[in-house]
């Protein structure tokens, strides 16, 4: 009845562990080399890791009911050996001290040239909310420009680029493209 845009599901922050997962795993088949396991393990202070980490009444946790699937989805589904990659992904704590701060530590493991072990470890530190916020902004002005044009619904060109599990999963490069084109009013959603 209102005719709104809808962008989602599950922020990808500005610069996060996730976007950063996502690029280096798809760096390995760019390059000719094969992923063949990772993990990332995800702790902080913000309000984000709290709730998700506290129990539901029956004991389970809330980021296991599709925050994991979502992380796992956006960082290996463009992956043509998505089915044979060892993925884990987990948010293992809420330290409160670490208040807005969030800690990633990600590990990519995998085969270059004549079966050669590769095996690249990053760690990262953000301020959680503030990774955020760029990409919230940007949602609500790509929003507004939906709603100058009469469009409601699935905006699918924003929920690829700005969304860790969009309806469509596309390579980031095409997402970004799609939105651009959507914003000069080249692609209609």
């Amino acid at each position: 009845k209102l005719n709104l845009s809808l962008i989602g599901d599950d922020v990808k922050s500005q610069i996060g562990a996730t976007i950063i997962h996502r690029g280096l795993a798809n760096l390995f088949p760019m390059r000719g080399a094969i992923l063949d396991r990772t993990i990332q393990l995800d702790w902080g202070g913000s309000s984000d890791f709290c709730n998700l980490l506290t129990p539901l009444p029956d004991g389970r946790l809330r980021y296991d009911e599709g925050k994991r699937q979502s992380k796992t989805e956006s960082v290996i589904s463009n992956l043509q050996n998505k089915d044979t990659i060892d993925c884990q992904i987990s948010a293992v704590d809420y330290i409160p001290f670490l208040k807005n701060q969030k800690e990633a530590y990600m590990r990519l493991e995998g085969r270059i040239f004549g079966g050669a072990p590769v095996r690249i470890d990053i760690t990262m530190f953000v301020e959680d909310g503030n990774n955020s916020a760029g990409i919230i902004a940007d949602c609500i002005r790509v929003s507004k420009i939906a709603k100058d044009r009469r469009i409601g619904g699935a905006l699918s060109s924003a929920c690829s680029f700005f969304s860790k599990n969009p309806p469509e999963q596309l390579e980031d490069y095409i997402a970004k493209k799609n939105l651009v084109d959507f914003i000069l009013n080249k692609k209609e959603r």
